[in-house]
């Protein structure tokens, strides 16, 4: 019966090479799949499988769909566990090994590197998703109750080990300086990678905690009675570095009265001032207005006032020839 199986799968059979994946899958699943055809035949495909997953973006299957390439991992995992699992985490290394040179081309540069590692972390931890997914049964039957692990762990352990661990130092250096020049980077795109790298190893926050702490919540212990005076040295350091900042600008703080001079210190717009009119500072408020005479057109007894006769038209000029004795004491405030 293995013969037959293997002459059916055997790399000069023209018939079978001639077959698209979704039918060799097919093909496959109908016989025990032994370790011949493990190896000639149902890894290639689960390799190209992986392929798509960790480099095209978004991950699709082009050819085939996630059940049947699921089906189809199930049951090479029922048959050959150890080796599917040793198989998996080669391929991913060598993955990673592309990574690491296409990362070391941009160290050269800050912002460029900063930028490719973020591409790098971010488009491999998505794909994780996926193969975690794909490889479910045998994270649950094996990498869980034999290796006590998740395969979702042991691959951040693997990029970790071969990717991040070789620049952690250079790129929490270059991270917490471009933080304080928050408009040379997206500040979400610092946030991402410390996020992330926080996912991948916890470990890395030791390195710069302080920078981790911005970003990650309940990074430190809770603070303590005896850490008070540390924490007041830490907060006036904080404000005597952020003065003797040269793009920062304070108004006074004391409590004097601020006078013109003071209002002349804050710079103005030349071109939005408007000339205001003048008006007279002071207003008398009564008229004393002897019975017999009347308001001569010479003392014009509204100039003070602001209210100019008009010399063409005389109707239109106030009159104040109705007041009587009565009125000689007219307060305006009534």
């Amino acid at each position: 019966m293995s013969e037959k199986v293997n002459s059916i799968f055997s790399s000069a059979s023209s018939s079978f090479s001639e077959l698209s994946i979704t039918q060799k899958m097919a093909k496959i699943n109908e016989f025990d799949i032994t370790k011949e055809i493990y190896m000639n035949e149902a890894w290639p495909i689960i390799q190209e499988a992986l392929h798509q997953i960790l480099t095209i973006r978004p991950p699709q299957f082009s050819t085939w769909s996630f059940e049947e390439i699921y089906s189809f991992v199930f049951k090479c995992t029922r048959n050959h566990l150890y080796v599917l699992y040793d198989d998996l985490t080669k391929y991913i290394e060598a993955h990673l090994q592309k990574v690491n040179e296409k990362i070391q081309i941009s160290t050269c540069e800050s912002i460029m590197f900063v930028k490719e590692f973020q591409v790098e972390l971010f488009n491999f931890m998505e794909s994780v998703k996926i193969i975690a997914c794909v490889f479910m049964f045998m994270d649950n039957y094996y990498i869980a109750k034999t290796l006590k692990s998740t395969l979702t762990a042991d691959m951040y352990k693997l990029f970790s080990t071969n990717v991040s661990d070789k620049y952690i130092n250079h790129l929490l250096s270059i991270l917490n300086e471009l933080r304080k020049s928050p408009l040379v980077v997206p500040p979400s795109l610092i946030q991402d990678i410390i996020i992330r790298l926080h996912t991948i190893k916890p470990g890395y926050a030791q390195l710069k905690p302080q920078l981790f702490s911005i970003y990650i919540p309940n990074l430190f212990p809770p603070c303590r009675v005896s850490e008070l005076d540390h924490y007041i040295r830490e907060a006036k350091q904080l404000q005597t570095d952020l003065h003797s900042h040269p793009d920062f600008y304070s108004c006074d703080q004391s409590r004097k009265r601020p006078s013109s001079n003071d209002c002349n210190n804050y710079p103005q717009d030349q071109t939005t001032q408007q000339q205001l009119p003048s008006f007279p500072t002071t207003v008398p408020t009564t008229f004393n207005l002897s019975p017999n005479l009347s308001p001569s057109p010479n003392l014009q007894p509204t100039s003070h006032l602001g209210i100019q006769p008009n010399p063409t038209n005389p109707s239109l000029n106030p009159d104040f020839n109705h007041l009587s004795n009565d009125d000689s004491n007219f307060d305006l405030n009534q």
